[in-house]
């Protein structure tokens, strides 16, 4: 299978850039490239594991549960961010079956479902600024949702063989896999390159590259190496991106590249990115049974 390339897609972009049609001097066009970030990248071939991320049309990818994923565990009652046992279980019930949880550590040590300490404080009316496990446990969220550690994770995708979690923030792979062990069904956001071979060779099978922050940190050509030489299958990026790395996007679609853009639980927002820069998106609230968003807020941010 030939690896994908940026070029077609990047003589558009030199000229969106410079708003011409015309023939333009070697140096603006050089610098157009470099600006449009296209530079002639080989993307290598995807497996098909653990699902295909083909292209479709509207009318079926916005019921296809692949294609979302619950942002924090997906938005509950109007409320975001709980990262609450209620919220996993309502996103099921609507047919969602990719579900983030953002994991960071108590006072001692456990990992447990938390976006970061002043959200938890603000959903608990905590005066305490770093909880202790117990703690985090004996405090209900809005003062009825169940709050979640790494064992219960366990547990409730234990219980649901077609349910994957997707994580934000961890960086100790070795903690987080033996604390999860349905790696099969284990999507790792990581930040950086290094990051990227660190996680494959503590035993993360599926890690999902952050692009912006690694562009940021790593540098184009660092990433673009990643991209030509591993099977990079799950890539994340911001929805404010998507024109930015549009001819790179385009190229890992191409490739099948699981492509998800954080977040958007907006229809038409949607629909116009699905397919050829995005195959799915971060969503707080979404039903696959409907196809559409069923909260009174239905946003990209």
């Amino acid at each position: 299978m030939p690896a994908s390339r940026m070029s077609s897609r990047c003589r558009s972009a030199v000229t969106s850039v410079f708003g011409l049609r015309r023939t333009l001097p070697i140096l603006a066009l050089a610098t157009g490239l470099v600006n449009a970030g296209c530079q002639d990248v080989e993307v290598q071939p995807v497996p098909a594991a653990p699902f295909d991320c083909g292209d479709e049309g509207w009318q079926s990818a916005r019921k296809n549960p692949y294609r979302f994923i619950a942002h924090a565990a997906g938005q509950i009652d109007g409320h975001r961010y709980t990262n609450a046992l209620e919220a996993l279980d309502l996103g099921y019930a609507s047919g969602l079956r990719l579900f983030e949880i953002d994991l960071i550590q108590t006072r001692d040590g456990q990992y447990v479902g938390a976006h970061d300490w002043d959200t938890w404080r603000a959903a608990t009316g905590s005066e305490t600024s770093h909880p202790t496990h117990r703690e985090f446990k004996e405090t209900l969220l809005f003062g009825r949702y169940q709050p979640l550690d790494l064992a219960d994770l366990q547990r409730w995708f234990g219980a649901r063989s077609d349910a994957y979690l997707v994580t934000d923030k961890i960086s100790d792979f070795g903690a987080l896999l033996a604390g999860f062990s349905h790696r099969r069904r284990l999507i790792v956001e990581v930040f950086s390159v290094d990051a990227y071979h660190r996680a494959l060779a503590q035993g993360v099978l599926n890690p999902m590259l952050a692009l912006i922050p690694a562009l940021s940190g790593d540098g184009s050509d660092k990433v673009h190496e990643l991209l030509r030489t591993t099977p990079v299958k799950f890539v994340s990026v911001p929805s404010r991106s998507l024109r930015q790395e549009g001819p790179l996007l385009a190229a890992l679609r191409r490739n099948k590249t699981c492509v998800y853009a954080y977040t958007s639980s907006d229809p038409a927002f949607l629909e116009r990115n699905f397919g050829e820069r995005i195959y799915g998106a971060y969503t707080d609230r979404w039903d696959t049974r409907l196809g559409g968003c069923d909260a009174e807020v239905c946003d990209t941010y």
